[in-house]
């Protein structure tokens, strides 16, 4: 017997739009697109289909056995006898009986056994039936009885808000709100052990930290059973659970490195302490994630140091503009010449210091308006030309790169700070964003060094370029930029870049809030970052505060700290 033809699986246009829309979802999640043709090529090749065949079979073992008055046997309609094999009166063929069907859409049926021979006396052909009534018989085939298909148990699908992967997750799986289930409770969920979530039948939470792969959303759909609330029976119903959970915002970030040939290469993070005798100076700084994700520096920059006499502390944060091609070179040269000029220049005002400030009467006089302002014009000379110092040598620079001094643009914000009596005193210098404060966290109160210049648009500001200084008298311009202040016991000095301070304080009037300084400095601790003399590890707690998360807050990150110690 010739072998039967191999049958090609035909499939509806809702079930193939179906499967080549999984296999396309499939693939695109281990990074493989396909066109539809490709798409459809597979879905014919022996793998797939054999999966089809294997949940078709598995699908009718799970069907309860189909009652038997819902398939019929319906015979295909022969062809009209010749009135020769009318005559002879026609039998049954093997063709017929393989002609025979199955209504309900199953393959072909076998052929029925042959019946049993038929005894001598009967006869052994049927009667002809009239022309007429053999005619009719053929003209109306009996009709077909329709299938009556068997409801497969009810579904119900209920969605979750969307999670975010690596952050808590908690839900209620409410089903009073829902007009079909609200008379069932959620008996029980299967939840996979590696989604980070568990499922609590008593309180019908759904909780935990949910899990996903770097940079990618990972879609739940759990499997629940339904129990009654009434009598806490099980219902027959399928619940599936949906729940989305979307990638950690800071998995979606690159960490790309500069060109390899590029000048003035910095460290992408970097920290460091400066010992000193009553006062400990540290300070962090780190690439943001958007100059990381697009492969550039560090623009941001520090410098700490002591002049001379070693009784002064030296601390300048600079922020180098984005726009500018060299600004990680400017806020280098701004940072470390305005503290070498300040080495030089600062023990100066240890006289009028001495003089203005007796220790005997100390609380009184920096509560003198007249007092802090005389010390504050004695600042301008050291502090208004270290800044001018600096402007210069960053001006010289360009000028030897062939480049303009805007491809250097930077601010500068630079302190000197001495102990003095049971606190310190802080003359500053500060141009551009950022800020320079001096707060106490158990005082509602903090002195600004100075005023953000912001622009009328997000991320402007004026920087450390000769326009500054104007000629021929660049001292009102610079006297407007020094400012000078006295902190107790319990003060700190913080310098920090835009990328510090915009986050954490936003607008100009939150600089000038000192509650907002007291929440930010309870932020700082929470980093955790312990500031206790004896905590050797504070530069590194620093770095890794400056870490934190704010949505669409990418930029560099430089924070330097100055407190008095015993």
């Amino acid at each position: 017997m010739p072998a039967l033809p191999a049958q090609t699986r035909q499939l509806s246009p809702d079930a193939e739009s179906a499967l080549l829309a999984f296999l396309q979802k499939h693939l695109r999640t281990q990074g493989i697109n396909l066109g539809a043709e490709q798409l459809r090529e597979i879905s014919q090749q022996a793998p797939v289909t054999q999966l089809l065949d294997a949940v078709l079979a598995s699908a009718r073992q799970l069907l309860p056995p189909a009652p038997q008055e819902a398939i019929t046997l319906v015979p295909a309609a022969a062809p009209v006898p010749t009135p020769a094999a009318a005559a002879a009166g026609a039998t049954t063929t093997s063709a017929q009986v393989n002609s025979y069907r199955d209504v309900a859409g199953q393959a072909p049926l076998a052929a029925p056994a042959a019946p049993a021979a038929a005894p001598a006396s009967a006869a052994t052909t049927p009667p002809t039936p009239p022309p007429a009534a053999a005619a009719a018989a053929v003209a109306s085939p009996a009709p077909e009885i329709p299938v009556k298909p068997v409801p497969p148990a009810p579904r119900t699908v209920v969605r979750l808000p969307n999670g975010t992967a690596g952050q808590h997750y908690t839900v209620h799986v409410d089903l009073a709100k829902s007009a079909p289930l609200a008379a069932f409770r959620v008996g029980s969920l299967e939840v996979p052990a590696d989604s980070g979530l568990v499922f609590d039948a008593a309180t019908g939470r759904l909780s935990g930290v949910p899990q996903a792969e770097p940079g990618l959303t990972r879609e739940h759909q759990f499997q629940g059973r339904l129990v009654s609330l009434a009598d806490g029976t099980p219902s027959p119903a399928v619940l599936r659970v949906d729940l989305l959970i979307n990638p950690d915002p800071r998995s979606l970030w690159k960490q790309l490195e500069p060109d390899a040939d590029l000048p003035f290469r910095k460290e992408h993070r970097r920290s460091a302490e400066l010992p000193g005798k009553g006062l400990r100076t540290v300070a962090a700084s780190v690439r943001g994630r958007s100059h990381a994700n697009s492969g550039s520096f560090r623009e941001d920059d520090f410098h700490l140091d002591h002049d001379r006499s070693g009784g002064w502390t030296l601390v300048a944060v600079s922020d180098g503009a984005g726009s500018a091609r060299l600004s990680r070179r400017g806020s280098d040269i701004a940072c470390r010449i305005s503290c070498e000029s300040l080495q030089a220049s600062i023990a100066a005002l240890d006289e009028q210091l001495d003089a203005l400030l007796p220790l005997a009467t100390l609380a009184e006089q920096v509560a003198r308006p007249e007092v802090m302002e005389s010390l504050r014009q004695h600042c301008r000379q050291p502090l208004g030309s270290a800044a001018f110092t600096a402007c210069k040598a960053i001006r010289e620079e360009a000028q030897a790169l062939g480049a303009q001094e805007k491809d250097l643009s930077a601010t500068l914000l630079v302190a000197a700070v001495r102990p003095y009596g049971d606190g310190f005193f802080v003359a500053a210098y500060w141009i551009g964003d950022g800020a320079a404060a001096l707060f106490d966290p158990q005082q509602p109160d903090v002195n600004l060094l100075g005023d953000a210049d912001s622009g009328e648009y997000s991320g402007q500001t004026r920087f450390l370029q000769s326009g500054e200084f104007p000629a021929p008298d660049p001292w009102p311009q610079i006297d407007r930029r020094v400012r000078c202040a006295w902190g107790g016991p319990g003060s700190i000095l913080a310098l920090m870049s835009d990328g510090v301070s915009d986050p954490k304080f936003g607008t100009d009037n939150a600089l000038k809030n000192p509650v907002r300084w007291q929440e930010w400095w309870k932020d700082v601790l929470a980093g955790p970052v312990n500031p206790a003399p004896d905590n050797a590890a504070l530069p590194e707690e620093l770095t890794r505060y400056l870490d934190f998360w704010s949505q669409g807050e990418h930029d560099d990150r430089t924070l330097a700290l100055v407190f008095r110690t015993p």
